[in-house]
């Protein structure tokens, strides 16, 4: 079963940074996911694990969740990444429809 949404991902600073997606949190508890993948909008084919931004830059994507039949995600949730220009990781919001 995949979701998938539109997202702009944005480089402020002066240096190059790659961005990975850690795991996902819905309702404070960990969802298992079978994969999450990038698919650039400005380029056809191919999915990527992990995203690379020059400095400066932004980049539209898809991001694509794939999990488990008959186990969809409901409401909202974190994104938990990590980047290699900042210590730790990090979360961004995130919204799955609700049946």
């Amino acid at each position: 079963m995949d979701f998938w949404g539109n997202i702009t991902v944005v480089n402020p600073t002066q240096g190059h940074m790659k961005i990975t997606p850690l795991r996902l949190v819905i309702a404070s508890q960990e969802r298992p996911v079978q994969g999450i993948s990038f698919h650039r909008k400005s380029f056809e084919g191919g999915s990527f694990d992990r995203i690379s931004l020059m400095g400066n830059t932004k980049e539209d994507y898809e991001l694509r969740f794939r999990f488990l039949e008959g186990n969809p995600p409901l409401g909202d949730g974190e994104l938990w990444l990590s980047s290699d220009n900042r210590p730790g990781e990090f979360s961004v919001p995130i919204r799955f429809p609700s049946t």
